[in-house]
């Protein structure tokens, strides 16, 4: 290919013919071009105990409760003291989505009160058009639950287990299950100290008990559990639970598949590669993979060790036979995934929800596409570990998608934190068409997360050009949204035509640079009707000369006019 720009003899540089060679810069994995940034954060308090307090451990979306149209968020922290300094009294929060604002705290008031143990979105049980919330509080046998109002935090609802019965390990906001048309919940935990795990259905009217299920005489106690849409045709969503075995004759975990009206048990799997650990750690409702029209399910095994030595896999399987669909493995940039799943939406554009995964120790989140189960994105939260994630939608209402994260062991001493992303394009430009008679200057202004770095080192940019269109080309690590020709392979080296200002060099504190091409009139006369695409990539040079690519923005394009 060769392309031909005007007369001016810097102009010619762009008629080189593509060079393939393009050092260290080319390896492979796949990305689509821009990222995530974090817009706010809350942590826990401080504690007396290097345990910390453990904000994050669990963590929800509400929907609006403020009345600002924005969807509110709740998070947990069980090992916070109480006032009087009383070890693992707990701490509940609900925050502004919006803007992160503290809008409700609950805080337990004596030792091992144990509040926020577990919460979740209850819907709307008192029927006042603001969403409501529940939480559960203590430690085995004296475990309980509150449903409190979304408008005030009035408590609607303080539910005590039937004698011998915990409610201590978790709790899911699920729809109507027993035909009142009021919202239920779904808890686990044990019926008795001794006895098998189990999952409880209660009522969000009155706090009773519709059904319980133990899940099997193996099962000691469970990991996971997540409300996922009817599978079993008689209109009530189901639910999956995941758990851990301490049977030494039989120590397989196993994920179970219960029916939301009945309890009855549906389907029941085991690791299909045989790991006896971790299989069931997380399961989740995700995108429909196969195409059937039915939304299918995600189990994940953070501990499973794959053919290539990295720890972590995510098991796809169809909710309609059951059967795997994909395996989703750890990789060298994203290891031991699968400690949380969450579908967050379209991130790729091509009209399946993909998947957001968890990592149980690297502290980071991966973005899977639905449809192939290829690395979209990712999310390096740099210290800490047991993340949590949550696709929340375009909780801003801005156009992009957001993204609920948790690190119960960030900061020191590990009061743990809960993060709240939104997606960005991480450049823009100021026009998206140039006249050829007239020329002009294009802008192109970056705007990378700050908090991306591994250090803070020497940030840098580099802008990169294409006039072959907008198919992936692999650099470092990451697809660039770029096509393969000589306009690429000039940026990618570095060799920039003197037509372009600062089309490489140094990030300011807070991420942002600007570059620019300036076209002098008739220049870009041969070009009328083409287009050129723009991708800038970010990337980190420490004190030690070591070098991290952060990734690429998404590309802005530029079409040539007469």
């Amino acid at each position: 290919m060769k392309l031909i720009i005007g007369s001016n003899p810097s102009m010619k540089l762009f008629t080189l013919l593509a060079i393939f060679s393009l050092s260290a810069w080319l390896q492979a994995q796949q990305e689509y071009g821009g990222g995530f940034e974090r817009q706010f954060q809350w942590t826990g308090p401080l504690t007396t105990s290097p345990t910390g307090s453990y904000m994050g451990r669990d963590l929800d979306v509400l929907g609006d409760i403020n009345g600002d149209g924005v969807a509110d968020l709740i998070a947990c922290a069980p090992n916070a003291e109480s006032p009087g300094g009383g070890a693992n009294a707990g701490l509940v929060e609900v925050h502004s989505g919006a803007d992160g604002a503290l809008l409700f705290s609950h805080q337990g008031g004596t030792v091992n009160a144990g509040v926020g143990w577990s919460v979740a979105g209850a819907g709307d049980v008192n029927f006042d058009g603001v969403p409501d919330y529940a939480y559960s509080s203590g430690w085995i046998s004296n475990a309980t639950v509150e449903i409190r109002s979304g408008a005030n935090s009035r408590v609607l609802a303080f539910i005590t287990p039937i004698a011998g019965n915990s409610y201590d390990y978790g709790l899911v906001g699920a729809q109507d299950l027993n035909g009142d048309t009021i919202p239920d919940l779904l808890a686990y935990g044990r019926k008795g100290f001794l006895s098998d795990a189990t999952v409880f259905a209660l009522s969000g009217a009155d706090g009773s008990e519709i059904w319980s299920r133990e899940t099997s005489n193996e099962i000691a106690y469970l990991n996971s559990l997540a409300s996922i849409p009817d599978l079993d045709g008689d209109g009530v969503r189901d639910c999956m639970v995941g758990g851990v075995t301490t049977n030494p004759g039989n120590d397989i975990p196993e994920v179970v598949l219960i029916s939301g009206a009945s309890g009855a048990i549906l389907q029941t799997w085991t690791d299909p590669n045989g790991t006896y650990r971790g299989f069931g750690v997380s399961v989740a409702s995700v995108a429909d993979v196969d195409g059937d029209g039915m939304a299918d399910l995600a189990i994940g095994n953070p501990r499973a060790v794959n053919a290539s030595g990295y720890w972590g896999s995510v098991f796809l399987y169809s909710s309609a036979t059951f059967g795997l669909l994909r395996t989703i493995e750890s990789n060298e940039l994203d290891r031991d995934i699968g400690s949380d799943i969450s579908s967050i939406g379209d991130m790729d554009g091509d009209g399946i929800e993909d998947i957001g995964v968890a990592s149980e120790y690297s502290s980071g989140i991966a973005i899977f596409s639905g449809q192939s189960g290829e690395r979209l994105y990712s999310i390096a939260l740099n210290t800490g570990s047991g993340g949590r994630v949550k696709g929340v939608g375009d909780i801003d209402g801005d156009g992009n998608l957001d993204l609920m994260t948790s690190n119960q062991t960030f900061g020191q001493p590990r009061t743990g934190g809960v993060f709240l992303y939104s997606f960005s394009d991480f450049m823009r430009s100021n026009v998206s068409s140039l006249s050829a008679s007239q020329g002009g200057t294009v802008q192109f202004f970056m705007d990378f997360p700050e908090n991306n770095f591994v250090s803070q080192g020497d940030l840098r940019y580099r802008l990169l050009f294409s006039g072959s269109g907008v198919s992936p080309t692999l650099v470092r690590g990451w697809n660039v949204p770029l096509s393969m020709d000589s306009l690429l392979n000039l940026g990618v080296n570095g060799n920039y035509p003197p037509i372009f200002i600062n089309p490489e060099g140094q990030l300011d504190a807070a991420g942002q640079a600007v570059a620019s091409l300036v076209l002098a009139p008739g220049a870009a006369a041969s070009m009328i009707g083409t287009t050129l695409n723009f991708s800038a990539m970010q990337y980190e040079v420490n004190s030690l000369g070591h070098l991290w690519v952060r990734g690429p923005s998404r590309a802005v394009s530029l079409d040539i006019l007469p």
